[in-house]
């Protein structure tokens, strides 16, 4: 959910609102919101391995 409403949306948005926007530039919110995504899990993963070690 994060990253639709936090990346794919906005950066869709703002790419479409720029002069001459095409599809390329507009679908290149899909990749960044992946990349996002992966990077907020691997954190997310990171984080809680290290609390389990902790204990």
């Amino acid at each position: 959910m994060m990253q639709t409403f936090i990346v794919r949306l906005p950066v869709a948005y703002i790419m479409a609102t720029q002069p001459d926007p095409s599809l390329t530039m507009i679908g290149i919110a899909a990749p960044l919101a992946t990349v996002f995504g992966i990077l907020i899990n691997t954190l997310y993963f990171a984080y809680f391995v290290e609390k389990e070690k902790k204990i």
